[in-house]
């Protein structure tokens, strides 16, 4: 018995031609440029002054809190939940 091609099956069936990759040609002149106005360079100086001055005083607030641990002896004899945050903070520092 013998049978004879009819027809295709569908489109993606067939099968497969290679097409030839056309390379263009880009210009190395092109370069993107970027600009940064004055009023955002000030702007941007005015946002750094303003955090820092935020930070110094939850900073100033941070120290007399250690200062007074330290006076009352908390790090003399460190609990193991201390000894555990102190070793987790240092991980978090050399360790990605």
């Amino acid at each position: 018995m013998v049978v004879d091609k009819v027809g295709g099956i569908g489109p993606n069936y067939g099968p497969k031609k290679i097409q030839a990759k056309v390379e263009t040609s880009r210009p190395e002149a092109l370069k993107d440029n970027v600009t940064i106005s004055e009023a955002a360079i000030r702007q941007k100086n005015v946002d750094t002054i303003k955090k820092l001055a935020l930070a110094s005083d939850e900073r100033a607030d941070r120290i007399k809190e250690v200062k007074q641990k330290l006076a009352d002896g908390i790090y003399d004899n460190p609990s193991d939940e201390l000894l555990g945050q102190a070793a987790s903070n240092i991980a978090d520092v050399f360790l990605p």
